[in-house]
């Protein structure tokens, strides 16, 4: 089964606290070193892995993500990043070809409240804005999530998203993962009748030319390929993470048969084979 994209986990850690975060890791695995995701990395080529994408955590808290990064770039992979963008500099953003940022609100006030702010930080949508624009002046495209919960469920974003002009807009359904985020839960969680009624609400962004790509709760469960933070590939299951032996010992596509898999129709059915250096630069 042809696996195109890849999300790496490099780091737990993260420098914001968002409620409904399910990046946690909070069995706190072991990190890797450098040389290891070198490895990984060499691994995910072999096998004709055509996209890595990296993320947390907030991966530019690694030491190594710019050596990394020129890495997966050497070995001709299509390279992403889901970021906050608090130190995301210039030398990284020229190795990438796409960059996430998420906004779940078009409202500091409600941003803060979700989590979405930082030590010593002012304006998340102001931040958002300025890495918007220093990646556009280096060609890289950029994608922009929405997770949906109660907290913005009623809002409208589709003026500061039109304003942005991203190569993709991705609103999400709240995901509960055992472990992660399930104390919150009950007071996110929204249903699909009303996670549909918000991106119906936002069709103005798809009349601009953007591309509009909503995931679903079931959707997020069964279609990624994701290494955590030792090494290891995992899927988000009803009762937690599902983990595999490490990537650099059995090798990757022996890793992710022992996580499960996943949807390979839905995979295709959401973009996810998508050749991202062939989207525009909004």
């Amino acid at each position: 089964m042809p696996i195109e994209t890849v999300n790496l986990h490099l780091e737990r850690r993260c420098n914001m606290k968002c409620e409904y975060c399910y990046g946690q890791f909070p069995e706190r695995p072991a990190m890797l070193p450098i040389a290891r995701w070198r490895e990984i990395l060499r691994e995910l080529a072999r096998v004709r892995v055509k996209r890595v994408s990296f993320s947390g955590g907030e991966p530019t808290l690694f030491s190594g993500l710019l050596d990394l990064l020129r890495e997966a770039k050497s070995l001709d992979l299509q390279v992403s990043m889901i970021t906050n963008g608090t130190f995301l500099s210039d030398e990284m953003l020229a190795q990438l070809d796409m960059v996430g940022l998420t906004l779940d609100s078009a409202d500091d006030v409600r941003l803060r409240v979700i989590g979405r702010a930082w030590r010593g930080g002012d304006s998340y949508t102001g931040l958002v804005r300025s890495v918007v624009e220093r990646a556009k002046a280096h060609g890289v495209r950029v994608k922009l999530n929405t997770v949906v919960t109660t907290r913005n469920v009623d809002e409208d974003l589709s003026a500061i998203i039109v304003e942005l002009a991203p190569s993709k807009w991705k609103p999400m359904q709240f995901t509960e993962v055992m472990g992660e985020n399930d104390s919150v839960a009950r007071e996110l969680r929204v249903t699909e009748d009303a996670f549909r009624s918000f991106v119906a609400r936002h069709k103005r962004v798809a009349d601009a030319g953007i591309w509009v790509a909503p995931e679903t709760d079931a959707t997020i469960r069964g279609t990624y390929a994701m290494i955590d933070p030792s090494g290891r590939v995992f899927q988000h299951g009803p009762g937690g993470h599902r983990r595999s032996a490490p990537v650099y010992e059995v090798g990757f596509e022996a890793a992710f048969e022992q996580a499960g898999g996943y949807d390979r129709a839905a995979f295709v059915a959401r973009g996810g084979d998508l050749d991202v250096r062939r989207l525009r630069v909004l």
